[in-house]
């Protein structure tokens, strides 16, 4: 909501000569940001969200868009807002803001693009790729939306019509924007690959992944899923470990991990049940390919009561994509393998 000085903020609330300076220097930029008097919730907000008191934070936008919800800043407030709640994996919160602000400025694609990747970072591909593909289609062209949309469908193994769809946009953009994005490139190569192209795929989303121009974490995730299942896992995780460097906690980095602790050539079903709970935890429970995949891995640990729950979770989930989950099968011959355990 206002720009970052980048000073050292004191984390003893309104107290202490350091922290009065920081609120002061925030309040000045408001003023200039806003051309009106400052908000004091705010500025108080603005501050504990950038010294990670997000619970703090909450509390103050609220009280200012309850107070003030037609101020010129309560757009850029609620932004801030819906981005503290996810932090906080209040994520239902979060979506709802978010919804209220696409009703609010249905021409700004900022609240479109953080819906579609908070429900990445939920596990919920398919979803967040036709938030992506119908968001692309209102601001096209727009390659960053066409991107992620590609990349969700292919990650979520959509049908082959949403993908087509996807991939027609993209022919609305020009080269120079087509080259620029790495998503773009990224989903198509990942699709080809599972079509059968693959050594030039592979060798195209190592070069992506690998990019000294820009680095993206949806271009390695792709290379990584690529190297699993190719069985090359100790690659695999050297990518996904960047990965937790650039963009820590994410759901899919640990189910990718865990995955390669369940290939054969570094089993640790172990590591794989806490990776896997771990991305569960993460995303909220609503994705049915890491309830999944928390379900194979316990069942592999003998944790046969644990495996039953993440299962049917996991199923439930399932039945509520919008369209069928494509390891739906192999789900259903888990729950089979499991009740004859229970027998």
């Amino acid at each position: 909501m206002m720009r970052n000085r980048g000073a050292q903020i004191s984390s003893s609330g309104d107290g202490g000569a350091r922290g009065m300076y920081q609120f002061f220097l925030l309040s000045i930029d408001f003023v200039r940001a806003w051309r009106t008097v400052p908000k004091l919730s705010w500025v108080r907000a603005a501050r504990a969200h950038r010294a990670g008191l997000y619970e703090a934070a909450v509390g103050q936008y609220e009280r200012g868009l309850l107070a003030s919800p037609n101020h010129p800043a309560a757009f850029c407030a609620r932004l801030d807002l819906a981005q503290c709640l996810v932090t906080l994996q209040r994520f239902q919160q979060a979506e709802d803001h978010l919804r209220l602000l696409v009703l609010q400025r249905p021409d700004d694609r900022r609240p479109y693009i953080r819906l579609v990747k908070l429900k990445m970072w939920q596990g919920l591909f398919h979803e967040a790729g036709l938030m992506a593909i119908r968001a692309a289609k209102r601001f096209a062209p727009d390659a960053e939306l066409i991107g992620l949309a590609a990349w969700c469908f292919v990650s979520a193994g959509s049908s082959r019509e949403l993908l087509d769809e996807a991939f027609e946009l993209e022919l609305a953009l020009s080269p120079e924007e087509r080259a620029g994005e790495s998503v773009i490139q990224a989903a198509r190569n990942w699709d080809w690959y599972r079509d059968g192209e693959r050594k030039s795929s592979v060798q195209e989303l190592h070069r992506l992944s690998h990019s000294p121009r820009r680095q993206s974490v949806e271009a390695i995730l792709a290379y990584a899923s690529v190297l699993i299942d190719l069985g090359l896992v100790k690659e695999a995780r050297e990518e996904l470990n960047r990965v937790l460097t650039l963009r820590p906690g994410y759901p899919l980095t640990m189910a990718l991990l865990a995955q390669c602790y369940l290939n054969p050539k570094s089993y640790k079903p172990e590591f794989a049940a806490q990776l896997a709970l771990d991305a569960c935890r993460g995303s909220g429970w609503r994705s049915a390919q890491l309830l999944h995949l928390s379900a194979d891995a316990q069942f592999r640990r003998g944790e046969f009561s644990t495996a039953k729950m993440m299962a049917e979770r996991a199923h439930h989930e399932a039945r509520l994509i919008t369209s069928r989950y494509p390891n739906i099968a192999a789900l259903e011959e888990l729950i089979s393998d499991l009740d004859t355990q229970r027998m």
